[in-house]
């Protein structure tokens, strides 16, 4: 079961293999930029199934370079204040462009940005 699980993440680009040793034949498996970028991505999903899921304390915990246990969550990249869901708007989707008012992709940003 792991290795056909490890086989799907090399092929869709999450994992690359390396052998390491020949005989036996051993690999090791190591993140690829995709894989690197999916690291936010869990960490929601843990933080999610801690508050969601687990029932008292979380199995595991992080704790982040500024001494802090880490509560991971999303941030605008212009403006680095956080994004709730009442907060963001569609401005295209399956490609097709939404122009409606101030979410046209030439409208100026509420923030000024």
């Amino acid at each position: 079961m792991l290795t056909s699980r490890l086989k799907k993440l090399v092929e869709h680009g999450v994992l690359t293999k390396e052998l390491y040793q020949a005989h036996p034949p051993r690999y090791e498996y190591t993140l690829t930029e995709a894989g690197f970028a999916l690291h936010p991505v869990l960490l929601a999903l843990k933080e999610w199934g801690d508050r969601y899921v687990t029932e008292g304390e979380p199995p595991t915990v992080f704790r982040h370079d500024c001494g802090a246990v880490l509560h991971p969550r999303t941030v605008c990249d212009a403006c680095s204040r956080p994004v709730p869901a009442d907060t963001t708007r569609a401005i295209r989707i399956g490609g097709v462009p939404q122009h409606s008012g101030a979410d046209a992709p030439d409208a100026p940003s509420p923030t000024g940005t």
